[in-house]
């Protein structure tokens, strides 16, 4: 039965705060799902399912203690910076000029993206101490799953993958499936005020 298998997944040192029972007040889910209709242009149902997820996550790490280092919320900032630039780009803008236009700099828009980066890291840390908690793992078939989409999308073979995926790599994606059910988790279990 290798469908029913498991692998281990190891995950950050977080001291994790109460997870079982968040609740979220209605207007902040209202303003959500709103949003992720809008400004990431969600079906209705993963709108509300993704607000969930966020403000658990966010209530989460509140209630929890996260060590994140500078150094690793430098590096996150500046690839949100590097795709944010690359984004104005291929719609013929150049951060340059983004610059100018929002009388701001270089070091202030990665002292505001350095904030974004922490709090993508802390939630992503207490997704991976729930999952560990809640002993949520990558099976081996839901690691196949995502070995296969990978061949597909790169016009390579499954072993293919594979041999690339031997590695840290391969660790990451289980890392994120666990990720991934530990949010749909959180989801599930969190009640909306009303």
């Amino acid at each position: 039965m290798r469908g029913k298998e498991r692998i281990k997944v190891s995950t950050p040192k977080v001291k994790l705060g109460e997870y079982r029972h968040v609740r979220v007040p209605f207007e902040d889910w209202k303003n959500a799902v709103e949003e992720n209709i809008v400004r990431y242009r969600m079906s209705l149902e993963n709108a509300e399912r993704k607000a969930k997820e966020d403000l658990a996550a966010k209530e989460i790490v509140k209630r929890s203690q996260i060590q994140t280092s500078e150094e690793e919320v430098t590096a996150r900032a500046v690839q949100m910076m590097e795709a944010y630039a690359l984004r104005l780009q291929q719609q013929g803008l150049s951060i340059e000029g983004y610059y100018r236009t929002k009388k701001t700099n270089e070091q202030e828009l990665l002292e505001q993206m350095k904030e974004k980066a922490r709090k993508q890291i802390q939630a992503r840390m207490v997704l991976a101490a729930v999952a560990q908690s809640e002993n949520l793992e990558a099976t081996v078939e839901e690691y196949d799953r995502e070995v296969h989409k990978l061949a597909v999308r790169y016009l390579m073979s499954k072993e293919q993958v594979n041999k690339i995926l031997q590695g840290e790599e391969g660790q990451r994606i289980r890392q994120e499936i666990a990720v991934e059910k530990a949010a749909k988790f959180l989801a599930a279990n969190v009640k909306v005020n009303s």
